[in-house]
């Protein structure tokens, strides 16, 4: 770009008598303060709630509905609850091709996991419940 082009731009007169700033490589823009500045939507809170702390639900309901995922046969740990002390045979799927299958007596229920222990040694396993694809029950 040649310095008479420069010269010439930055020398133009603004529209409407608005004013005019000239940036680092000489192009010519609306200063900021004809702009005003944009108004937010009525009825918007600013700042924090009253009171200083968010609210939060009861911590009674969330537990709620964690003993209803727990207890209703619909939900995979619901049915598998009213299954203890039946002999099993779980299968697994551990990554993306791999099945792994534990047996023995279902004797727990969790949240996220299920105990088994071994007819032969005695022992207990605690397996992932999110990772059980079939359920065979003897």
């Amino acid at each position: 770009m040649n310095n008479y082009f420069r010269q010439g731009f930055s020398e133009m007169p603004a529209p409407g008598g608005m004013q005019m700033s000239q940036g680092m490589y000489g192009h010519t823009a609306p200063s900021a303060s004809m702009y005003p500045p944009p108004s937010l939507p009525t009825g918007m809170p600013l700042g924090p709630a009253p009171g200083g702390t968010p609210s939060l639900p009861p911590s009674s309901s969330l537990a709620g509905q964690t003993t209803q995922t727990l207890q209703s046969p619909q939900f995979t740990a619901g049915f598998l609850k009213t299954q203890i002390g039946k002999r099993v045979r779980v299968d697994f799927l551990i990554g993306t091709n791999t099945l792994t299958d534990r047996s023995g007596i279902l004797v727990g229920v969790g949240t996220s996991y299920i105990l088994l222990r071994s007819e032969t040694l005695g022992s207990v396993t605690m397996c992932d419940l999110y990772s059980i694809k079939f359920v065979t029950f003897f």
